[in-house]
């Protein structure tokens, strides 16, 4: 008793050992490993169910239709076999219908030569009517001789003192009705001796027997069609006597007429039976003749029908194999469609712990999947949305202003204007003093103005003082022209934006290969969008300039100093402020000139579409102390 249950214990010891083994290599697998794992084994498991089922139900069919088929065939056989006996008792009564072989018959004179030639005559005529015949043989029973004619002697011979009544069988093919009896042979390539009776019509007195030897060859092509099969063919007459067999070794009449009557007396109303026959078990199914009586017998080793069997278990195993790749393919393939999203949204949740809010999840698949991309989005557009009002909106708007201010206080810039300004005055006292300092003193209240943006017409306005000043500098050398729309002028865009624009046509486009400049700048309203040209016919860039320029565009607003700084910090302004919505496109050709194209998009009630709503205020009203500064200078009017 103890050792029993120390062996139990040991064996649930391992079994709980066994089954902590495959929960750690299950913990260690990924999740689509373990569910192409589950549906591999729930697929196999049910297929090989299928399978197992399917094995049983193809073994009884296959039985069956073997039973169905061999009676079929049976059947056909018979009513052959019928057929060939017909043609033979048709064979043996053409004598019968011959006037002159009766009249030799029914003659009480002793046969002379013509008669014996008449009959000989008649009788090798019939022999070679026929192919399946071994011997013919004529017996008178009133006279003398005899004929007999043979396959191997094939010429009519005359036989003596042999008498008629002594022939086997003799009561059986003289009775009625039928006057014929047929008799298995058990000779070699022989199938039967057949009898005939000829008789007078008057009295039936007996006046000729005929008798067939008949060759197996008709059975045997029968038998043919069964060898393929590894079928054997056997025949039994009413009185269960071998009448031909297929195979040697099925010979015992005794057995195979067991075979029968066991069929019939242990299943009646079925012909087919499954019994060992000297080892070998066999399909047994025959059928009976209900004209003739005789019983045709069909053996078929199991042995051959197990291999059909067994051929159909392995296409089915072979197709059951394919089904369960294919299931585990599909089952990968499947995973992964569902899987996959997974990783990739791992993947760009990695990118975001990293500090990257830039990376959205363009994931597809199911409805739950979709939903977990967009809610990502969502919070990745929220959490970026937050950084760039709380942090980059904040510096880089502090840097633009602060550049745009240097920018437009440039000392330079101040110097030559109020240079001009002092020779002007000095050497003529022009008018057009008063119009210099009233548009020096416009740029300046426009520039220390609160807020980001302003309307196109008091930029414009800001940019044609900046231009009246320059063309002041350079006179005949700087032209411009201006092409604005009148419902582009209360649309709303970042202040400085198109002088800008400007400012970098002058300090670029008049270089040492240009002496005059032309600047043109245009404004249409197109699907919603404000489009600002400003194009110039100065010296323009070379293709390399030009691409590194449009290189720049997205770069840090940290590289000072370098060509198209100005450019750079409004397109960074622009996509900021319009989240990426408002573009700006450069063309230039070296010593033909350069043109640069805004598009700014705007909402019905021709107000810009901002992200941070906040930046969008009214244009300040002047410090009333800036407006004492100003008219220190001598600025009135403006």
């Amino acid at each position: 008793m103890k050792k029993r249950m120390e062996f139990g214990q040991g064996i649930k010891v391992r079994v709980l050992g066994i089954k902590g083994m495959i929960k750690g290599k299950l913990n260690s697998m990924t999740l689509a490993s373990q569910l192409a794992l589950l549906i591999s084994v729930v697929f196999s498991m049910v297929i090989l169910s299928l399978i197992l089922f399917n094995y049983k139900s193809n073994s009884t069919t296959i039985m069956t239709q073997q039973t169905e088929i061999t009676s079929s065939m049976l059947r056909l056989e018979s009513q052959n076999i019928d057929a060939y006996f017909g043609e033979l008792d048709r064979y043996s009564l053409l004598l019968r219908q011959n006037s002159s072989f009766m009249n030799i018959l029914n003659s009480r004179v002793v046969m002379d030569y013509h008669d014996t030639s008449t009959i000989s005559n008649l009788l090798a005529s019939q022999f070679d009517n026929r192919n399946d015949l071994l011997s013919y043989r004529i017996y008178l029973t009133r006279k003398d001789p005899d004929f007999e004619i043979t396959k191997r002697k094939h010429m009519v011979q005359n036989l003596y003192h042999v008498k008629a009544s002594a022939l086997p069988f003799y009561d059986s093919f003289t009775a009625k009705p039928d006057f014929m009896h047929m008799v298995p042979s058990p000779a070699p390539g022989t199938l039967c001796t057949y009898y005939r009776t000829i008789i007078r019509i008057e009295d039936q007195h007996p006046l000729a027997i005929i008798e067939l030897t008949v060759d197996d060859s008709y059975l045997s092509s029968l038998a043919g069609n069964y060898v393929e099969d590894g079928e054997y063919l056997i025949m039994l007459d009413s009185n269960y006597q071998l009448f031909y067999s297929s195979s040697p070794k099925f010979a015992d009449t005794n057995l195979l007429a067991n075979v029968i009557l066991d069929m019939k007396k242990k299943q009646p109303g079925q012909n087919y039976l499954t019994m060992p026959i000297d080892g070998v078990s066999y399909l047994a199914v025959f059928h009976e003749s209900e004209s003739r009586g005789y019983h045709l017998l069909s053996l078929k080793p199991q042995a051959a029908i197990q291999e059909q069997i067994a051929s159909t278990r392995n296409i089915s195993l072979i197709l059951a194999f394919l089904a369960i790749s294919l299931s585990v393919i599909l089952a990968i393939v499947f995973i992964r469609l569902i899987t996959k999203p997974l990783s990739t949204l791992s993947h760009r949740l990695q990118k975001v712990g990293g500090g990257n809010f830039t990376q959205s999840a363009d994931i597809s698949g199911s409805v739950e999947i979709a939903n977990l991309a967009e809610n990502y989005n969502s919070m990745i557009l929220h959490i970026n949305d937050l950084i760039n009002k709380n942090y980059v909106s904040e510096i880089n708007e502090k840097t633009a202003r602060l550049i745009a201010l240097e920018a437009q206080l440039n000392p330079h810039f101040l110097y030559n204007t109020l240079q001009v300004i002092s020779t002007e005055a000095i050497l003529s006292g022009n008018k057009k003093i008063p119009s210099m300092v009233n548009a020096i003193a416009s740029m300046l209240r426009y520039s220390i103005k609160d807020g980001d943006f302003s309307f196109l017409e008091q930029e414009m306005k800001y940019v044609s003082d900046y231009l009246f000043l320059q063309q002041s500098r350079f006179e005949e050398h700087l032209e411009y022209e201006f092409e604005i729309q009148e419902n582009t002028k209360k649309q709303r865009l970042p202040k400085i934006s198109i002088l800008t624009l400007v400012e970098n046509s002058i300090l670029h486009g008049m270089e040492e290969e240009v002496s005059q400049i032309r600047i043109h700048v245009k404004s249409r309203l197109e699907h919603d969008s404000l489009i600002i040209t400003v194009q110039d016919n100065g010296c323009g860039m070379a293709e390399e300039k030009l691409a590194a320029l449009r290189s720049h565009l997205t770069d840090s607003l940290t590289r000072r100093g370098e060509t198209g700084i100005g450019l750079v910090n409004l397109y960074s302004r622009l996509t900021l402020l319009y989240n990426g919505l408002a573009t700006m496109t450069i063309e230039s050709r070296y010593l033909e000139g350069t043109c640069v194209t805004l598009m700014i998009p705007v909402t019905t009630d021709n107000r810009s579409t901002l992200v941070n709503k906040e930046l969008a205020v009214e244009p300040a009203i002047l410090p009333s102390d800036s407006e004492e500064k100003l008219s220190q200078i001598g600025v009135n009017n403006v």
